[in-house]
């Protein structure tokens, strides 16, 4: 049997286990209670000012060829050959097409040999004059004579001018036969193959030509945006004045290498819609940009006397647009703004609710709340530079 003296030395053994167990289980605890203590944390802050900035306004385009023409017949006929294909670059003066010319050929003879009728009928005609002259003048005959054979020569003369006028007209229709392109340019679809009757009758044409060496983009915008624009281009009428610089950016995306300027301005506002169209041209030395192709105009646009911050600084709660601002004891506070986006989707136009001079978080603003107190890191965003 165990004596009381061995159960109590027992008790006592378990207790100190115990007792020393607890210890080292609360010195962990008290080194993480510690650690979630640490104090404030770094946060990049920027301290807004006024600037100028320039933005950009955006309008759908739509390019055309400086100048496209239908290409069609001037004279009916069965086409003969086809002497470029679609898409091919052409000169003013190559010729394109031709149509069978036998018709008009024969129309050339037909017309030269009237001429040499009239022309046998004008010597005939003289040399009745020159017969009649010494005998009016010697007394022979009357002047009657002499008066009817220059009527006569004039009348053949008349008559010459005519055959010759249905030569040049002939010799013209024979030449229509080979369709030659009015300007330099690309070839577009060609409706027609060879042994097709075609004529200026023909609901389309045998090709259309567009000039893209420099090209045209039609735009629309509306009435508080035009009165802008128009002073703009006014402006640049005057000899010292430049006209403004406008960008391009094409379907997929990219920008197009080269700067336009507007040009031209619309002299109506459409009531029902309450736009205006607007005229920029490009130069297409490449020959990039196609008729018929859409496009965004971009018009730079300054802004003087602004604030503007990342987007990035900004959250959005129940449609306000909400950002911290670094407070008394670097504590931050949330402030409701009112703002209108910049063309690059990466910083807002405050238009209310900040003061230049006061600091904004830029960066980790999911971690914060209310009189968090921070350690401020003073930082210029590398995308505000460039909008200046």
């Amino acid at each position: 049997m165990i004596s009381n003296q061995q159960t109590l030395g027992w008790i006592i053994v378990s207790l100190i286990v115990s007792l020393f167990f607890l210890q080292s289980c609360s010195e962990p605890f008290k080194a993480n209670s510690a650690s979630n203590n640490s104090g404030p944390k770094e946060y990049p802050v920027y301290t807004v000012a006024i600037d100028s900035v320039t933005t950009h306004q955006s309008y759908p385009a739509t390019i055309e060829g400086v100048q496209t023409v239908e290409l069609r017949p001037r004279v009916s006929g069965y086409l003969e050959e086809i002497y470029v294909d679609e898409g091919a670059t052409v000169k003013k003066g190559q010729t394109l097409f031709k149509i069978n010319g036998d018709e008009f050929l024969q129309q050339v003879n037909v017309a030269k040999a009237s001429v040499a009728v009239a022309e046998a009928k004008v010597n005939t005609a003289k040399m009745e004059v020159e017969k009649q002259r010494p005998l009016v003048e010697k007394g022979i005959v009357s002047d009657y004579n002499l008066t009817a054979a220059q009527f006569a020569q004039e009348s053949a003369e008349a008559e010459l001018q005519q055959a010759k006028a249905n030569l040049d007209n002939a010799y013209t229709n024979l030449n229509y036969t080979n369709v030659k392109s009015p300007t330099n340019g690309i070839i577009g679809t060609i409706p027609y193959r060879i042994g097709s009757l075609v004529g200026s009758s023909n609901a389309e044409p045998l090709t259309i030509i567009a000039d893209i060496s420099e090209v045209r983009a039609y735009f629309a915008v509306n009435e508080k945006d035009f009165l802008e624009l128009s002073k703009d281009v006014l402006k640049t009428k005057k000899p010292d004045k430049n006209p403004p610089k406008v960008n391009l950016v094409l379907a997929d995306g990219s920008e197009y290498p080269y700067s336009g300027k507007i040009d031209a301005i619309s002299g109506l506002i459409n009531q029902s819609t309450g736009s205006a169209t607007l005229r920029a041209t490009f130069k297409n030395p490449d020959g990039l940009l196609r008729s018929g192709s859409s496009a965004t105009i971009k018009i730079p646009s300054k802004l003087d006397s602004v604030i503007v911050v990342p987007q990035s600084s900004t959250f959005e709660v129940q449609n306000k647009r909400i950002l911290y601002v670094v407070e008394e004891e670097n504590k931050v506070t949330s402030r409701v703004i009112k703002v209108d986006p910049d063309d690059s989707g990466k910083l807002f136009i405050v238009k209310e609710g900040l003061q230049s001079g006061e600091k904004i978080v830029l960066d980790g603003i999911n971690a914060l709340k209310d009189d968090t107190e921070i350690i401020p890191v003073e930082t210029e965003p590398d995308h505000l530079n460039s909008t200046r």
